[in-house]
């Protein structure tokens, strides 16, 4: 079993790697932030404005009709059109109801669930309601509340890691990979392992995967990686279908619901599901739990791992 000293301490850091990996894209995003694109003439000048809250702003088409207004907060939105003094099209309503990093799309080519007109050659949309989905960065309390039982299930897992990390040991290589926020994931896995069980390991994003990676896949690389139920997942499942193609044994910490199943080569841990935003805080702790028990059957040490000091003081 685990020492609750290395319990506690997988506690903290799977804390911070998941925060840091949830941190925003940018440094005016916040948590609710929204884009709206759309089409028009060119040097158009598109008029957003929000009544509740007194915002407006104002951006010009480019040359070829396109325009983009980021960082929108939730809200209720009239947009308006205007070219050389002329309106070009009546305030509408835009209502942007999505979190961080949402687009809402007003081309005509993208208005598949718009309502949308055409007025002088130029597409509007006339009402946009956009549902809050679980990919957004929209975390009820209760979900949070949440966060603590669902570690402590993660932490449960440890006699299922414990089996799965019997496949690393005649292993000197291991390849980890991970898609969005759980690319930092992946390179926490990476570094404890190489850290504590000196197996060298190396992580990637899985989009990367066939710009050079691929190329050490085969029966001596296992490949670790982690599978949240999210709008990745399906690009995710071809990325490990290349990596069995070629002979890699997989290891696959997967949403309960990602409909993930064991297979010849593949090894299937499930994971209690987890709101999106909060699953790197999730996936952190098994994948410290497998370099544990790869490091115990390896048997090195684990609290004194060589060549390395418990703090820094040089440079």
């Amino acid at each position: 079993m685990v020492s609750r000293t290395f319990r506690r301490t997988m506690l903290c850091m799977a804390l911070g790697m998941g925060m840091a990996s949830m941190a925003a894209p940018s440094a005016h995003a916040g948590n609710n932030d929204g884009t709206v694109v759309g089409h028009t003439e060119a040097g158009a000048v598109i008029t957003i404005s929000n009544a509740a809250t007194g915002f407006t702003r104002s951006v010009t088409a480019d040359d070829k009709g396109n325009y983009r207004i980021p960082y929108l907060a939730v809200g209720q939105y009239t947009l308006s059109v205007a070219k050389d003094g002329k309106t070009l099209t009546e305030p509408t309503a835009v209502t942007v109801t999505l979190g961080n990093a949402t687009t809402v799309n007003l081309g005509a080519s993208n208005a598949t669930n718009l309502s949308a007109v055409n007025v002088s050659g130029t597409a509007i949309i006339t009402a946009v309601d956009v549902t809050s989905t679980e990919s957004s960065t929209n975390i009820s309390r209760e979900e949070l509340r949440r966060l603590p039982t669902r570690l402590g299930e993660a932490l449960a897992m440890d006699s299922t890691v414990e089996k799965v990390a019997e496949l690393f040991a005649d292993k000197n290589h291991t390849l980890f990979l991970g898609r969005g926020a759980r690319y930092p994931v992946a390179m926490e896995g990476s570094l404890k392992l190489k850290e504590i069980s000196y197996i060298h390991a190396e992580a990637y994003t899985a989009g990367e995967l066939k710009h050079g990676p691929l190329a050490l896949v085969d029966d001596d690389m296992p490949v670790v990686t982690v599978a949240p139920n999210n709008e990745l997942l399906e690009k995710l499942k071809s990325n490990l279908q290349e990596v069995r193609a070629r002979g890699g044994q997989l290891i696959v910490f997967a949403d309960e619901k990602a409909g993930m199943t064991n297979g010849e080569g593949t090894h299937v841990i499930n994971m209690p599901h987890i709101h999106d935003t909060l699953s790197p805080i999730l996936y952190t702790i098994p994948l410290q739990l497998l370099s544990y028990y790869v490091a115990v059957l390896k048997g090195t040490d684990v609290d004194q791992p060589r060549n390395l000091a418990k703090s820094v003081t040089v440079e």
